[in-house]
């Protein structure tokens, strides 16, 4: 096939929707969100993870009815088992996940392809929208840039991901975790991208479902897969030669700090410390951090070693 063929059939943008027993108006709604994008040559996957409740044939309704939407059902195994699904079925340029109970404004795919192409970027990243924080302020996404200063963006629903990037890479979600997969996903992502281009307009409305399962998590369920989205980007940095870089080292060890509410809570800092290497405890490595974080760190490790004696 001539690349003139190749590029009429790529779609531009492939929409990835993992679904899980979803309240039958969230779902409608999210569906109808990205079926009316005025971006037109859009692919919308949509990946039913064994849902039990009936989501799976609304989707197969939606499918019937507009041909943009191609459903995929299978055993239940999770939103990260379910997004790697999608990516491997897509054949768009770039991907964009969203979440099944949430929606998008009509001009997010266009605005953040358009930006993409205009600045030949691997990823971009937008602002926000939620009804539960209306009237406050959207970071200003603007702001981040560098390779390892993208770090604190723990969502994959508010931006476009080149595909050849992804899939070039081996950039996949681990599996294992269930619980801020995208953390760890972003944290492979960032890294690894040639260029990164964000801007603050509020495309995507986070409706914030009590239901979900974010927000009835089991708190020890929760902490093992930390622990393992810990040890999931400390083994890929690790792989890369990342830690010979004394700011990435400085960057793991800020965001490993900025799970300070779950490091109190009972087993945590002795999942978390075990999740990564020993040249981040060590007192060069530590030595790295601010005045404050450098003491809470060292006060951990001897807490740490005093345990594990």
């Amino acid at each position: 096939m001539n690349k003139a063929a190749l590029h009429i059939r790529m779609k531009k943008v492939s929409v990835i929707i993992p679904v899980y027993n979803v309240d039958k108006n969230l779902l409608k709604n999210c569906l109808d969100s990205v079926k009316n994008q005025t971006l037109k040559n859009i692919e919308i996957i949509c990946v039913d993870d064994g849902s039990t409740d009936g989501s799976g044939l609304i989707l197969d309704e939606y499918a019937k009815r507009d041909s943009k939407f191609k459903v995929y059902h299978q055993k239940n195994g999770g939103p990260s088992r379910a997004r790697n699904s999608g990516i491997e079925m897509s054949s768009g340029e770039y991907i964009q996940f969203v979440d099944s109970d949430d929606c998008i404004s009509k001009n997010m795919s266009q605005k953040l392809y358009n930006l993409a192409k205009q600045e030949d970027a691997d990823i971009v990243k937008c602002g926000c929208y939620s009804p539960v924080s209306a009237g406050k302020a959207s970071p200003d996404r603007t702001r981040f840039g560098s390779i390892f200063g993208m770090i604190g963006s723990g969502y994959v629903w508010d931006g476009l991901y080149r595909s050849r990037f992804l899939k070039e890479n081996g950039l996949k979600f681990d599996e294992l975790s269930s619980f801020a997969e995208d953390i760890s996903f972003n944290m492979t992502c960032f890294p690894k991208a040639k260029k990164t281009v964000c801007c603050s307009d509020k495309l995507y409305c986070y409706k914030y479902n009590i239901c979900s399962l974010t927000h009835t998590r089991n708190d020890q369920k929760a902490l093992a897969s930390l622990a393992q989205n810990l040890n999931f980007v400390y083994k890929n940095w690790k792989e890369n030669g990342y830690f010979e870089n004394d700011s990435a080292k400085l960057k793991f060890l800020k965001w490993f700090l900025s799970f300070n509410c779950w490091l109190k809570k009972d087993g945590a800092l002795g999942l978390f410390m075990d999740a990564i290497g020993d040249e981040l405890k060590q007192d060069s490595a530590i030595d790295l951090l601010p005045a404050g974080q450098r003491l809470a760190f060292r006060k951990m490790k001897a807490n740490y070693l005093n345990k594990s004696a």
